[in-house]
């Protein structure tokens, strides 16, 4: 798996790893801190990606291809002493119906 730091506009949010079961790679090379810079709505997101990219049911091994495009899933592990930091995010992503990219 991969790991490293995620962090929102410069600020060290917590201590992150990225796995999937089905490998033992992630196909891109990441740097050791992951930003957030910038969020966008959910629907603004749906309209650029195509929609075979947000179906679970798609996903065969948590990995789908469409139109040349892969797309994988991959878990995101956070320390416990870390967990509220994240949840805080998740929620306030939800409640305004938002993505980080």
């Amino acid at each position: 798996p991969w790991r490293g730091q995620l962090s929102i506009r410069g600020q060290l949010l917590c201590n992150i790893a990225l796995r999937t079961p089905y490998s033992s790679t992630i196909p891109a090379q990441l740097p050791p801190n992951l930003g957030i810079n910038h969020v966008m709505g959910l629907s603004d997101l749906k309209k650029k990606l195509p929609e075979a990219a947000f179906g679970k049911r798609n996903y065969i091994e948590n990995e789908v291809c469409f139109q040349g495009v892969y797309f994988s899933l991959y878990e995101v592990e956070i320390s416990n002493k870390d967990q509220y930091k994240m949840d805080q995010l998740v929620e306030n992503l939800k409640e305004k119906d938002l993505v980080s990219i």
